[in-house]
């Protein structure tokens, strides 16, 4: 029997709102290849290009990379562009900087705009580039900003802020949210929640946003549309003159849907009355007479899913079907999916599976300026997607493996290595050890003499285009041990709780370990497949208090408690546990009966049973 105490919260996770009744793995598209080309910061949201063919990358502790796209076969290489300043960024749950988008005249005036969390609210800022000696050299500074929007709902819940900034035509910017794990706000008039915002670089609002129609003056002026769950990604396509978003869906697997809407002035998304298309709906109060319906719907159909919105492929180099095609990934499938559009982009025809499911935990993604496709994952990996016509079909690497990966200094290593190439020409190998050493052979072998952690990396050549491995983690000396004291594993929560974590470590080789060796990392993950970054701490000790509003838990939702410890030769171990909720059967009833009430953002017919 659960306590009083987390009664109240559950009934507070669940939301309860009245409303008026009434492929296989590896595959990939033919023509197609992809790699991965380098990591960048980890817990990565954005992935954007300026002018002298670069990339940015946002992380959400604040910190913004830079890199030159690499040549074929070659790995990035990234600098820091921007550091964050102390105490001026809440990276907490899925807080942090979001999103950056540079300015159509970047090239010129040399502007940026970041979508992040402050210390007390979320903020759009303008940021300076500082050109420098070019290349990565460029630098930008976090006290650079001047703040042109500031959200004026404050923080609210803990998941679910949305993070897309898009320049339409007007050039004005345009910043998709989402509910905030606050569903019932979103159609709710006197709020800025769940809403798509409308604002000029100067920090002015134009005169037809709904906010500034509004006669009783009650929405805030930046609001341009509503009814948005989770506006992760959106994009203005400036020829087709259309504003897509793509919408995170639900967490009923059975019924949620995953959602591409055409955005525009005035409009209603749904959320939470709507879900999917609203003419296949059986929910009464879903009414195509008051909501916008989606361009296009992909329904989960039991299995967990997040759209991650690419936006429309305008790069000249994957051939006349995908030209003018709308692009998105899924962070949980690993897919990449092509929808062809008519001459409007308002409809959609033929759709076609690019990547089936090397694609997993993408954050991010965009058309870079050589017409490849560039992925960034949440754990900071880099991955480029490009077309090949017959004749100049790149290398395929079918083998890479070392033996032993780990053993002491001085540690022998053999290498085998295996590719061919699709047009019968002769392929080269060339394998990079990661401490300097290099060698030409299909199969050598190496021998590290210092202890540490090295990345192996493979590249075959057939004189004219490379293909280049993930990289082989090779370590070198006594791995460091640790153990999770608290919490022990089986230990069940309650929402409420306060968990103390407590872990045990020590160096095999003798060194000694401090309070900065030991980081922890808390996800909140629902089934297998889909997880909201919570927390992370840094030391033996440190505790987390189970929230109380956001998702409802039940069996499928689990807290992923993660140690790891790093000595000083850059070796590490890791253990993990996995927390679940203690559960009650709670049924929900009205008076009168059959009202409609909000079960985690979902709108049930009371009475209602769920497991809590």
């Amino acid at each position: 029997m659960l306590s009083s105490v987390w009664f109240t919260a559950a009934v507070v996770a669940v939301a309860l709102v009245c409303l008026p009744s009434g492929s296989e793995a590896g595959q990939i598209a033919n023509g197609f290849v992809m790699d991965r080309i380098g990591d960048v910061t980890a817990t990565a949201t954005c992935l954007t290009f300026i002018s002298g063919n670069r990339a940015l990358t946002c992380s959400k502790s604040g910190q913004i990379d830079i890199f030159k796209l690499p040549k074929q076969g070659q790995r990035l290489v990234k600098e820091v562009y921007m550091k964050p300043a102390y105490n001026q960024l809440d990276a907490k749950y899925e807080r942090g900087l979001l999103d950056l988008v540079p300015h159509p005249n970047f090239a010129k005036n040399g502007l940026l705009y970041m979508y992040y969390c402050g210390r007390d609210t979320f903020h759009v800022a303008e940021i300076k580039h500082q050109e420098n000696q070019g290349g990565s050299s460029s630098r930008a500074t976090w006290f650079s900003q001047k703040i042109i929007w500031s959200d004026p709902d404050g923080i609210m819940g803990k998941f679910h802020y949305g993070g897309s900034l898009s320049f339409g035509p007007d050039m004005s910017i345009y910043l998709t949210q989402g509910d905030k794990s606050m569903p019932g706000r979103v159609q709710d008039k006197n709020t800025a929640t769940g809403c798509i915002h409308r604002f000029r670089t100067d920090g002015t609002f134009p005169e037809d946003n709904m906010g500034v129609l509004d006669g009783k003056k009650n929405r805030p002026d930046s609001v341009w549309a509503t009814g948005l769950r989770n506006g992760w990604r959106a994009h203005w396509d400036i020829i087709y003159g259309q504003y897509y978003i793509a919408e995170v869906g639900g967490n009923e697997q059975d019924t949620a849907t995953e959602d591409i809407h055409l955005g525009k002035a005035g409009a209603n998304l749904g959320w939470p009355m709507c879900e999917g298309h609203c003419s296949t709906q059986k929910r009464s109060h879903c009414s195509c007479d008051d909501y916008d319906d989606p361009m296009y719907v992909a329904h989960h159909r039991g299995k967990s899913s997040a759209m991650i919105g690419i936006g429309v492929y305008r790069g000249g180099g994957f051939g006349a079907f995908y030209e003018g095609a709308y692009f998105y990934a899924d962070f949980s499938r690993g897919t990449l999916m092509a929808l062809q559009l008519d001459k409007t982009g308002t409809k959609v025809g033929k759709v076609k599976k690019v990547v089936h499911s090397d694609l997993k935990m993408t954050a991010a993604g965009a058309v870079g300026p050589d017409g490849n496709m560039y992925f960034i994952t949440q754990r900071g990996g880099v991955r480029r997607l490009k077309y090949q016509s017959k004749g100049e079909m790149q290398p395929v690497i079918n083998r890479v493996d070392a033996e032993p990966r780990a053993g002491q200094a001085p540690s022998q290593v053999t290498f085998k290595a295996g590719g061919h190439d699709p047009d019968g020409d002769v392929v080269k190998y060339r394998w990079y050890f990661g401490d300097g050493e290099v060698a030409e052979e299909q199969n050598p072998r190496h021998t590290y003499t210092e202890p540490g952690v090295y990345q192996a990396i493979l590249s075959v050549t057939d004189g004219s285009m490379s293909a280049i491995s993930d990289p082989i983690i090779i370590s070198v000396g006594q791995k460091p041990e640790v153990g999770i004291i608290q919490p022990q594993r089986g230990q069940f929560f309650r929402g409420g709780d306060l968990i103390q974590l407590e872990a045990a470590a020590s160096d095999a080789g003798g060194g000694v370990l401090t309070e900065d060796s030991v980081t922890w990392t808390i996800s909140l993950i629902h089934g297998t497949d889909h997880f909201h970054p919570f927390l992370s701490e840094v030391g033996f000790t440190g505790s987390f208090r189970v929230p109380t509003d956001g998702h409802a838990f039940n069996e499928e939702l689990t807290f992923e408690i993660e140690a790891v410890v790093e000595d000083s030769d850059g070796l590490f171990a890791t253990e993990t546990i996995r927390m679940q909720p203690e559960l009650v059967e709670l049924t929900i009833v009205t008076e009168p009966a059959g009202l409609t009430i909000l079960v985690d953002g979902l709108a049930q017919k009371a009475p209602y049973t769920l497991n809590l």
